[in-house]
């Protein structure tokens, strides 16, 4: 029997030329999920500063601010004496710091102003964000029913 020259296959050329199609289509799917990795662990140390923020102001407000006698007599932040907080490690998050200051205005004596400054690593680089939370100055209303419960 004679082989037909209808039936062909594919030649060397057109499979070397589509697994080089195949090699760089897979390349880009790894940079562009590299990408996405990268992306998901900045977006979940953002969350997890946020919860930072959340938990030092509770602590502020049921530790620091619930000490507090004379409120109405101080006139700014170093009346009150609120130490700020230097550098202070997250207790459940390892790696991130965080540092408090508090200001006050004198035209709103009973408010203060604390800024936290959050920051961590990522890849190496010191990354930080700056949240500003405006609180009263007076205990908080757990303690202030407790006081009046007794």
């Amino acid at each position: 029997m004679i082989a037909s020259r209808q039936e062909r296959g594919f030649t060397l050329v057109e499979m070397l030329f589509a697994i080089g199609v195949l090699v760089f289509g897979i390349t880009s799917l790894i940079g562009v999920m590299s990408v996405g990795v990268s992306t998901r662990r900045t977006a979940e140390q953002r969350v997890r500063s946020s919860v930072v923020v959340e938990q030092v102001l509770h602590r502020i407000e049921t530790e620091i601010l619930a000490q507090l006698d004379s409120v109405a007599e101080a006139e700014s932040a170093e009346d009150l004496d609120i130490p700020p907080l230097e550098g202070q490690l997250a207790d459940d998050y390892a790696g991130i710091k965080y540092t408090v200051r508090y200001r006050t205005d004198i035209d709103f004596p009973y408010l203060v102003l604390a800024t936290i400054h959050v920051s961590w690593l990522s890849q190496g680089e010191s990354v930080a964000q700056t949240f500003h939370r405006i609180l009263p100055r007076q205990k908080p209303f757990s303690h202030r029913v407790q006081r009046h419960s007794r």
